[in-house]
């Protein structure tokens, strides 16, 4: 029944917020990540059927879609994604599995909350604790777009369940499981690497040092190694592409002051008055003499410790969505807190404090702002509506990252034969730009109109669409130049009506241009 609730709860969010009508353009990694997912689908479906290496599929694939992510990021979102799109071969089919993620969320909520509340009431108290992780703020965002996250926070939580369930009664069977969950989040997201933490920290939060000389301690160690080590180690020159360049010591100063003001919008004020009262408690407990917390208190503690503590010393950006694997830790610690402060006979009160707790923080953390991402797919449409669409042999998209990736992921999830189709979608941003993965050492290829316009016949392009509807501090230069190099020659490329885009609600739409090639260049 909780995952009923929780799972049309999401799916009604998710419709206000926008999710079922924007294109995949509301973060840079949509478009990859939807991409990839098609990629994976097309593989599990055809290409194990014809016997095709992966590599060469995936490259073969990039050359048509380059929105392929796979090396940058691991495989393990991408198979349910592709399940998905094999159930719905729609881009809302990627958005109904991110709202099963989210209710799934919540019933792990609920059902700890129900384990260990004391006394009566605990179905109540857990019902509304697990719709507060499915609202909160920055869930009901990431809810709406594409991304990894919902789903390494789920496994996250149900490798650190398997701890506790470890330092209750250790044994193997326990402690390779943690392993396994840890290894399936790892190649979900490499921050879950921040897992290592959770054995780690709970025998300092413990104190139960014995546990360092039983062997199933270590066990947990095998998984890892042997699923993901080996992915780990061949992907880490894609992922290092996209580290900001900081030391970990110095990207560690900034990620206190960045974090330090998303902190009280992503948990809420009243969570974070609790949750003080119960590191206080902690750090008490653990400094008397023959002290310690318990090992469900300290797999909680210890989980947040160790994945929000790789977020910041990893130098790969800062997101809100990066504290995500410490929300429902920090949610149950500061629900079990409330009793602790009553006497047993005043259990009532503390499920009414409780309660009230959780709607005021999600009333406090409630998200109105809609994903609007407009246009894109609609000018992908306008493209293939052309008589000559068949005869197109590449497309030049020229936008920022976000644009880029909703241009091309709308026109794969349009291309019926994604196989065999001789059409490919060439970037603006790595086709007429040097830059790294990340953006940096820019500069443009071609010094003057002649030269881009050369290069666009050898590259037989055939239809050109430049994305304006960036704010023009955000737009390159390579952007100006390709649209000033096509308005050159009319006769040889038509220009079309713009394709109005929203980037955001509430905003002035902005133009996307179109251009056809008419005749071959002069």
């Amino acid at each position: 029944m909780f995952f009923s609730v929780y799972l049309a709860l999401s799916v009604l969010q998710a419709g206000r917020l926008g999710g079922f009508r924007s294109d995949l353009g509301g973060d840079p990694d949509e478009g990859a990540h939807a991409v990839t997912a098609l990629m994976m689908k097309d593989y599990l479906t055809q290409g194990v059927i014809h016997g095709r290496s992966p590599m060469m599929f995936a490259e073969r694939y990039y050359q048509t879609f380059p929105k392929v992510a796979l090396g940058h990021y691991p495989p393990g979102y991408y198979l349910p994604a592709a399940g998905a799109i094999m159930i719905w071969n729609d881009p809302r089919s990627l958005i109904v599995l991110q709202c099963v993620f989210a209710a799934l969320l919540g019933l792990v909520m609920a059902l700890i909350t129900l384990r260990e509340w004391p006394g009566a009431g605990a179905e109540f108290v857990a019902c509304i604790a697990g719709a507060a992780v499915v609202l909160n703020g920055e869930v009901a965002r990431v809810s709406v777009h594409v991304l990894s996250d919902l789903l390494l926070v789920l496994l996250v939580v149900s490798a650190a369940v398997c701890w506790m369930m470890w330092l209750k009664q250790p044994s193997w069977k326990r402690s390779l499981l943690f392993g396994f969950l840890a290894a399936a989040a790892i190649l979900t997201k490499g921050s879950a690497l921040g897992l290592a933490g959770i054995p780690v920290f709970s025998l300092l939060l413990t104190r139960r040092w014995r546990d360092i000389k039983t062997l199933s301690w270590w066990a947990a160690g095998i998984p890892v190694a042997v699923l993901a080590g080996p992915w780990m180690l061949w992907s880490v020159r894609f992922t290092q592409e996209g580290f900001t360049g900081d030391s970990p010591a110095a990207f560690f100063v900034k990620a206190v002051g960045e974090y330090a003001t998303m902190v009280p919008w992503f948990f809420g004020w009243p969570v974070l008055v609790v949750l003080s009262v119960v590191v206080m408690r902690t750090v008490v407990d653990v400094l008397k003499p023959k002290g310690g917390v318990n090992g469900f208190r300290a797999t909680l503690i210890s989980t947040c410790l160790g994945m929000q503590g790789i977020a910041m010393v990893v130098p790969a950006g800062f997101s809100p969505r990066y504290m995500l694997p410490s929300l429902i830790p920090v949610l149950v610690l500061v629900v079990l807190e409330v009793p602790r402060w009553l006497r047993e006979s005043q259990k009532g009160l503390a499920t009414a404090l409780t309660v009230i707790l959780l709607i005021v923080t999600t009333a406090l953390l409630w998200r109105d702002r809609a994903k609007e991402v407009h246009g894109f797919a609609k000018a992908v449409d306008t493209v293939l509506a052309w008589p000559e669409a068949r005869e197109q042999r590449a497309w030049l998209v020229s936008s920022d990252g976000r644009g880029e990736g909703a241009l091309i992921a709308a026109a794969a999830f349009r291309t019926p034969d994604r196989i065999a189709t001789k059409r490919r979608i060439l970037r603006g941003s790595k086709e007429i730009v040097d830059t790294d993965w990340g953006g940096r050492h820019y500069e443009t290829k071609f010094p003057d109109d002649a030269a881009l316009l050369a290069h666009l016949d050898k590259a037989e392009v055939d239809v050109v669409l430049v994305d304006l509807s960036m704010p023009a501090e955000e737009q390159k230069p390579h952007e100006t130049k390709l649209k000033q190099a096509l308005d050159t020659v009319p006769l040889v490329w038509e220009k079309l009506p713009d394709q109005p885009v929203t980037r955001l609600a509430g905003a002035s739409p902005r133009s996307l241009e179109m251009y056809r090639r008419t005749r071959p260049s002069p």
